[in-house]
C-alpha cells in the first residue's frame, strides 16, 4: 500500500488518524485482515488505535528499532 495514496484517501473520505474507522476503511478496501497487517507510526496515539482493531502496530522510533521489529515480525533478515 502506498503512504501517499493512504494519506489521499483519507482526505477524500474525510477522516483522520486516530479515528479507527479509516484503518477499516483501509483494511476493507485492501482486503487486508487487520491480524495479518503491520502499521508503522510515530504517533503513539495512531499506534494505539491500530492495535485495538488487532492490527500490529510499531511505533517508529528510530531506523534500528524499526529493523528490529521487522526481524521480530520475519519481515528482514538481520544482515
Amino acid at each position: 500500500m502506498n503512504p501517499g495514496w493512504t494519506a489521499r484517501m483519507a482526505r477524500n473520505v474525510r477522516i483522520i488518524k486516530p479515528d479507527p474507522r479509516l484503518y477499516e476503511i483501509l483494511l476493507q478496501r485492501n482486503r487486508i485482515d487487520a491480524q495479518s497487517a503491520i502499521y508503522i507510526d510515530d504517533n503513539a496515539k495512531n499506534i494505539e488505535a491500530a492495535n485495538a482493531l488487532q492490527l500490529h502496530g510499531i511505533h517508529f522510533k528510530d531506523p534500528v528499532q524499526l529493523e528490529t521489529a521487522l526481524v521480530a515480525f520475519g519481515l528482514l533478515d538481520r544482515g
